[in-house]
């Protein structure tokens, strides 16, 4: 077997195109897992990564580049709140907000730090941070950053929502309590079946390593977890992608916003379909 048959096998299971991470990419992640040389090791490798969760989930760990920062996109922070203002407003008991790949969980963190510099209450917001690795969902969950994780949080924001931690700074208990930490698949076609929607959905440049087939998948999930009404913020490469299933640019060009196209009727909402990491 070769390095080809194992990127199709991880394609088929995953929908990653392993060609969008650069070149070596995936040999580089097999360093202490397989022997590429081993055509042998390579098979029994690549059919557990086809069966087994647990191993592929650590595989995609090394894969995907778990990039992101402390308020990244910030023209879309300014529409977050005023989403969530506009739904508190109206009545709305809890806003549902979902972070998918959180990746180490600057995102969700930022979500709540910009509610409360707002005036909002972090009970105002339920934020589902999820990640198919259970590792980096781990990471999010302790809410410790050393000093380069903490770019994009100013001093002010440092003094107000972190405290000192021996490994740098860690989140204060108000900006953790309105995150669930869960793990969870995206690309799984059971993931949300269970009818639980969200107002806002952030799934950043996670389609920019998707082949077309996955990349179509993941935003007709995208869609279908969107409450009427709700907003789903991307990548600045991704909007585009997204008029594929009828997601059409919204708000400020610089928030990278899509929302359906036509409205629809609201389901009944349930818990979220993933695993929370253990506490």
């Amino acid at each position: 077997m070769s390095l080809a048959r194992l990127a199709a096998v991880l394609a088929d299971s995953t929908g990653i195109d392993v060609e969008t991470l650069g070149r070596g990419g995936l040999a580089q992640a097999l360093v202490g897992r397989c022997d590429p040389e081993n055509e042998g090791a390579l098979a029994s490798y690549a059919e557990r990564i086809a069966t087994d969760t647990e191993a592929r989930g650590l595989l995609l760990a090394d894969l995907l580049v778990h990039e992101t920062s402390f308020f990244r996109y910030p023209g879309s922070f300014a529409l977050i709140v005023e989403e969530v203002r506009r739904r508190s407003t109206a009545g709305a008991p809890l806003v549902r907000v979902l972070s998918a790949p959180c990746s180490t969980g600057q995102e969700p963190a930022s979500v709540v730090m910009a509610l409360l510099e707002a005036g909002l209450p972090g009970a105002a917001v339920q934020v589902d941070a999820v990640d198919v690795s259970a590792a980096v969902v781990e990471s999010a969950r302790r809410g410790v950053f050393g000093r380069a994780a903490l770019r994009g949080l100013s001093a002010e924001r440092r003094a107000r929502f972190t405290t000192p931690d021996p490994e740098g700074a860690r989140l204060t208990a108000e900006i953790q309590a309105p995150i669930r930490y869960l793990s969870g698949d995206l690309l799984d076609p059971l993931f949300g079946i269970d009818g639980l929607r969200y107002d806002l959905v952030l799934c950043r440049n996670l389609l920019i390593y998707l082949g077309p087939a996955a990349r179509e998948r993941l935003l007709r999930t995208v869609s279908r977890l969107l409450a009427p009404g709700g907003v789903a913020l991307l990548g600045h490469a991704e909007v585009a992608a997204a008029r594929l299933v009828g997601l059409v640019p919204s708000g400020p060009a610089e928030a990278y916003a899509v929302v359906l196209d036509r409205p629809r009727a609201a389901p009944s909402p349930a818990p979220v379909q993933a695993t929370r990491s253990a506490p």
